[in-house]
């Protein structure tokens, strides 16, 4: 299942309608403001810690997340999920540091 956590502006829903078109059916899409992304990022990685995860492929685009988040996104790729986060703003680079951004 692939998963899209992106921003609900307008080149952040035009992320969503490219997801749809990719992925079909096969995708769950969330639209998220600046300060809503970060818990809705934890929700997701605690409700998916019981799960399989090697077939799950979860994208951020177009909003960034915290040190936490990023830590528990380190961990949760490391637990067999795919892990990318596409950002076309300076404040992402800082997170190509991690091993899911490489």
């Amino acid at each position: 299942m692939y998963h899209l956590f992106t921003h609900n502006d307008l080149d952040g829903v035009g992320c969503g309608i490219v997801a749809k078109f990719a992925f079909g059916e096969n995708v769950e899409i969330r639209y998220n403001s600046v300060d809503g992304l970060n818990p809705e990022v934890q929700r997701f990685i605690e409700r998916m810690s019981n799960k399989r995860k090697k077939n799950d492929f979860l994208f951020i685009t177009d909003l960034s997340v915290h040190e936490a988040n990023a830590t528990r996104l380190t961990e949760f790729a490391e637990s067999g999920a795919k892990v990318k986060l596409i950002d076309h703003h300076k404040s992402a680079l800082r997170l190509n540091e991690y091993p899911w951004q490489r």
